[in-house]
């Protein structure tokens, strides 16, 4: 069975080890092998004390995680979720404005339907007003005893039926332009609701880009310092 080691007991086998002429120097100087030899086994657990106390737990000057490190990784943490806050916020806003550009477009494009279909009923509204002119000047031509269908009363219907065609056709061509100008407006709208849409993506992505650059830089930090 073994027994645990002493100190006396390397102290004394220290003390063995020494020549005669070892001996004899020391017995000189008031010491002894064994005092020597206990000495520097105090000298030696002394150091091995002070080496552990300075790299046992995470925290301390030679821990995992110096206060150095710690405030890196804090500063980083810190940095990063502002970033994704102000990313987020800022996604927001452009969404928000995609929402606003998206529905003028709905109501441009509505607008235009509008003026095209208001250009129509005018139109037809026209007709039916041009057909009441015509009804009366045939009237007023039959009163007069003369031949409707000759000579002036012939040349004043044609020339109002082509007046009132022309007519017509400036309706429609009112409502055309403004429903052309309405659509103009409405693309423009969508194109700045995509545009705004490109902007919010953007936003999160160069959030995410960022972060992972910090967290790079921080993680060499680390490294350079360990």
């Amino acid at each position: 069975m073994c027994e645990p080691v002493s100190a006396t007991m390397v102290g004394t086998a220290a003390a063995s080890s020494l020549t005669a002429a070892g001996s004899a120097t020391l017995a000189s100087a008031g010491l002894s092998a064994a005092s020597v030899a206990g000495a520097s086994l105090a000298a030696s657990t002394a150091g091995a004390l002070t080496t552990t106390a300075a790299t046992s737990g995470l925290l301390g000057a030679g821990g995992v995680f110096s206060s150095s490190a710690l405030m890196t990784a804090g500063s980083f943490l810190t940095s990063a979720y502002g970033m994704y806050q102000q990313s987020e916020v800022a996604a927001a806003n452009y969404k928000y404005q995609a929402g606003i550009h998206a529905y003028n477009a709905r109501v441009g494009e509505n607008n235009a339907m509008m003026a095209e279909w208001a250009a129509e009923k005018d139109a037809d509204t026209f007709d039916t007003r041009l057909r009441q002119i015509m009804a009366a000047q045939d009237v007023g031509a039959a009163k007069s005893g003369v031949v409707i269908n000759q000579d002036s009363p012939l040349s004043l219907a044609a020339t109002t039926a082509q007046e009132g065609a022309l007519e017509r056709l400036s309706i429609i061509y009112g409502g055309t332009t403004a429903a052309n100008a309405y659509r103009a407006g409405s693309t423009g709208q969508s194109a700045a609701a995509a545009r705004q849409r490109a902007n919010a993506s953007s936003a999160s992505n160069s959030a995410i880009y960022g972060i992972a650059g910090r967290a790079f830089q921080t993680g060499k930090t680390l490294l350079d310092n360990a």
